[in-house]
């Protein structure tokens, strides 16, 4: 029996073909593509089946935006997905579309000790809830509840579009500087790929006063959170508050998570750039600000926190669900 899954994202999308004989799996394939390259995501899925690999028997594209099974919107592409367009063009005969961090979820569920960095090592209740959040090019969010016999429910959210809130003085101006450009400022529009990009051109033009070329960005060459990153690396004042404040944020993000869905079970952080900069995690300003919810704080460290160091725990949840899909037919 031979399946597909995808973990989708806005920057860059994993596929696997394997095949399942009785509990065993076997990869054939897998492969990465930038999803930007395809005008739509049939075309990218028709770019990685090759000949003689139709009929797929199962395929589960976990996807960065809303998806209820059938359709899915790519938020930060603007793909309109139709699992019945994918079955009908490319000779797979179901398909199942989830949200991306449905399936970060559901690899929660079998993460093995060796891919957590544990920031607050507390006893994990193995039936508690669970809640997950990570950054990439987007913010996902989601809850993992296991049920009294053992089955295991993933509530997907769009948390990462609930309003930002500021902690601080420079967070206010933070918050005003992109309020003018965007209107309505979401906690992805500063835990994110470009969020981290709109953090550092916010501190060059509003407090250190100098363009990104000054502080050794080239625009021109792309990826500006990457670069940023290095020169953050690299000691550059302006980048290291870039990525202070980033930290800050997402400390206070995963916290406010904690605190509407307690999670006794743990608190993950997973997406791309927890994986790449886990020294940022390290650094006791997130948990700080993860706990300075007042007289919640001594709640809020009995939950074990830790990042996922795993960059494809979404394509192993995918796995997952594309196999639970095979086993339904």
């Amino acid at each position: 029996m031979k399946l597909i899954a995808a973990d989708v994202g806005g920057t860059k999308t994993l596929l696997e073909l394997f095949e399942i004989s009785g509990s065993q799996s076997r990869t054939l394939r897998e492969d990465r593509f930038e999803s930007a390259g395809f005008g739509t995501f049939t075309e990218l899925v028709r770019a990685f089946m090759r000949d003689g690999d139709a009929p797929v028997d199962a395929a589960c594209f976990a996807i960065a935006g809303p998806a209820d099974d059938r359709h899915a919107l790519m938020t930060n592409l603007g793909w309109s997905i139709s699992a019945d367009e994918l079955e009908q063009e490319l000779g797979i005969l179901r398909v199942k579309l989830v949200n991306d961090f449905y399936t970060v979820a559901k690899g929660v569920g079998v993460v093995e000790d060796q891919d957590l960095l544990s920031l607050n090592p507390r006893p994990r209740d193995p039936n508690g809830v669970a809640a997950v959040l990570g950054a990439g090019t987007g913010l996902g969010q989601a809850t993992l509840v296991r049920t009294p016999g053992g089955n295991v429910h993933v509530i997907a959210s769009e948390g990462g579009h609930a309003s930002f809130a500021p902690r601080n003085d420079l967070q206010s101006q933070l918050l005003k500087f992109l309020s003018e450009k965007h209107g309505h400022v979401s906690y992805e529009r500063v835990l994110s790929g470009p969020g981290i990009v709109n953090i550092f051109t916010f501190l060059c033009e509003c407090v250190y006063h100098v363009s990104p070329e000054e502080v050794g960005v080239d625009s021109a060459r792309g990826h500006v959170a990457g670069q940023v990153a290095e020169l953050a690396a690299q000691g550059s004042e302006v980048a290291k508050k870039t990525v202070e404040i980033f930290v800050d944020v997402y400390g206070a993000e995963a916290g406010n998570l904690a605190l509407k869905t307690l999670p006794r079970g743990g608190v993950f952080i997973a997406g791309g750039i927890a994986a790449k900069h886990l020294a940022w995690f390290r650094d006791p300003r997130f948990m700080e600000a993860y706990a300075d919810k007042g007289r919640m704080r001594g709640l809020l460290m009995e939950m074990p926190v830790a990042v996922i160091a795993n960059p494809r725990l979404g394509l192993l949840g995918a796995k997952s669900v594309a196999m639970e899909l095979a086993g339904e037919g």
